[in-house]
């Protein structure tokens, strides 16, 4: 039986899926494509106003870049850095204006032009408003002058009148450092600071410009107020000695000797020293223990320091009471401060 033939047979040149045959590409000559289109004209204009008026730079970029994204056009790149330059002007700006209003005119411009170049604007502000100040120095306080000195010691009148001693008389006055044996001594006088006022042991390596003392005292009752002062150049000094004198009471501290009387047919009295005490207001007081004495009295000593002055008083009597403060704080009070 015959069927007609080969069903995929077709005719010569002919497809056998029935397609229409392929002809040549159509289009223009060459196989160029359309021709390419200009950059967007926001984006050009960005650039431009971002020297001109960087606000308005600043907005066409952003406009430029919202047409680009529609239209597919060039000029993206040239819209961001139409964008960028427009915020780096307006960051310059701000600068400028904030250090003018820190700084003043004449330094601003040199600052702002360093800051932009060199930091962050946003950082870079912060410095230049924080300002600094120097308080005054302080004035150094005044000194006593070696020649008013004795105008430090109160007179026999003025501790009658504070003390309410009107029997009170000069008795003594010194000049200078140094034992008095006249008045009499101790057998070892290596501790006469601590019962003495003005002894060379007392101020051995911090001698003073001057050293001026008074006795003041009533005989019939045994009361006597010696007073001295010690001037020294300039305040330290004056603090070096009085921590000097302080150490040395304490290694007197225990010690004993005995007195040498002026008459030798008598007995001398004999000495323990005690150990510095605080007063307060910056006094320091050390008592001697006066053994064989039948009056039983007491032997004080009182040191301070004020400004450049070193005060340096002994007191010898039954029941001195507040007497070494009372007087010494008259004397501290006499010292400019």
């Amino acid at each position: 039986m015959t069927y007609g033939g080969n069903p995929f047979d077709a005719p010569v040149g002919g497809d056998p899926f029935g397609a229409a045959p392929i002809g040549p590409p159509t289009g223009p000559p060459g196989g160029v494509g359309p021709a390419p289109e200009e950059a967007d004209t926001l984006a050009t204009l960005s650039v431009v106003f971002a020297f001109v008026f960087a606000p308005a730079g600043a907005i066409l970029g952003h406009l430029a870049l919202g047409q680009i994204a529609r239209s597919r056009q060039r000029g993206r790149d040239r819209a961001l850095a139409g964008i960028t330059l427009s915020y780096f002007f307006i960051t310059v700006a701000i600068v400028s204006l904030v250090v003018w209003s820190t700084i003043g005119p004449e330094e601003s411009i040199t600052a702002s032009m360093t800051t932009a170049s060199t930091t962050p604007a946003t950082n870079s502000a912060t410095p230049t408003m924080v300002t600094t100040s120097t308080p005054p120095p302080t004035p150094p306080a005044p000194t006593v002058d070696p020649a008013a000195l004795p105008s430090l010691l109160l007179d026999a009148g003025e501790l009658q009148t504070l003390l309410g001693q009107p029997a009170l008389e000069p008795v003594w006055t010194s000049e200078g450092i140094g034992l008095q044996p006249e008045r009499g001594g101790i057998v070892d006088a290596s501790c006469a600071g601590s019962i003495y006022k003005g002894t060379p042991t007392a101020y051995a390596g911090n001698e003073p410009l001057r050293f001026t003392g008074t006795d003041i005292g009533v005989q019939a009752t045994g009361l006597l107020i010696g007073q001295g002062a010690a001037v020294y150049p300039d305040a330290a000094a004056a603090q070096k000695a009085v921590t000097a004198y302080l150490g040395y009471w304490r290694g007197c501290v225990g010690k004993t000797t005995d007195t040498i009387p002026a008459d030798p047919n008598r007995t001398g009295l004999g000495l323990v020293y005690g150990a510095p005490q605080e007063l307060g207001n910056g006094m320091t007081r050390v008592d001697t223990d006066v053994s064989r004495s039948v009056s039983g009295g007491t032997w004080a000593h009182v040191i301070t320091v004020r400004s450049n002055v070193l005060l340096d008083n002994i007191f010898i009597g039954v029941d001195l009471g507040d007497t070494p403060v009372r007087v010494t704080q008259a004397m501290i009070d006499r010292i400019p401060r």
